[in-house]
């Protein structure tokens, strides 16, 4: 089921990447100066990277260097959560869909893993591309309690929001660049783990 799910993502990735649009590759000319409209469409490419491959990170970053530590962390935090309730959403409008894809005995193995490891796993995948967009269809498709999800997604989402805010709000003191690239360098690096530890345990 993960699989499935996992490749419609990544197809809905190539289609976007091939239709090129600058957005995916750049975005920080789109967002402007800082205020509510740049918060507001920060918040938007947030939540659209459930199916589109938009630089969540180069986002989250700048959200930092425009609004400071504070409210850039709160404005990643927002659109990660938006892009939560999406996944959520596109997975429980699709759920009979995807029974009929995976078949009975497939969505039973998938609600065995949500049962077991469903809401660790959404707290500890939400930095990692793909899966973090599988797990949360996933759980709209087995009708997790989108409340308890949004919890537990909010929680997993504060470390990276905090750390790339960090990083975008001390990007421009030169003496300080190192530090902001080795923030940057620890999430990719833990985001690696949690995959690495989560990756056999997915498969269902």
């Amino acid at each position: 089921m993960s699989a499935l799910i996992a490749l419609f993502i990544l197809t809905c990735f190539g289609l976007a990447t091939w239709w090129g649009h600058p957005v995916f590759t750049d975005p920080i000319p789109y967002l402007g100066k800082a205020g509510p409209g740049a918060m507001f469409l920060s918040c938007l490419l947030l939540a659209s990277d459930v199916l589109l491959p938009v630089p969540s990170s180069i986002i989250m970053i700048a959200n930092g260097t425009m609004f400071g530590l504070g409210m850039g962390t709160m404005a990643s935090m927002m659109g990660g959560l938006m892009a939560v309730f999406v996944g959520w959403g596109l997975g429980r409008w699709g759920s009979d869909h995807i029974q009929r894809w995976t078949g009975a005995a497939s969505m039973e193995q998938a609600k065995c893993f949500m049962d077991r490891w469903g809401f660790l796993a959404i707290l500890l995948s939400r930095p990692i591309p793909v899966l973090a967009e599988t797990i949360v269809i996933m759980a709209g498709s087995l009708s997790l309690s989108p409340w308890r999800v949004g919890l537990y997604s909010a929680a997993g989402l504060i470390a990276p929001s905090l750390l790339y805010a960090y990083a975008g709000s001390r990007a421009a003191e030169a003496p300080q660049a190192w530090q902001s690239f080795a923030w940057v360098m620890g999430i990719a690096t833990l985001a690696w783990v949690a995959a690495r530890i989560f990756q056999k345990k997915v498969q269902v």
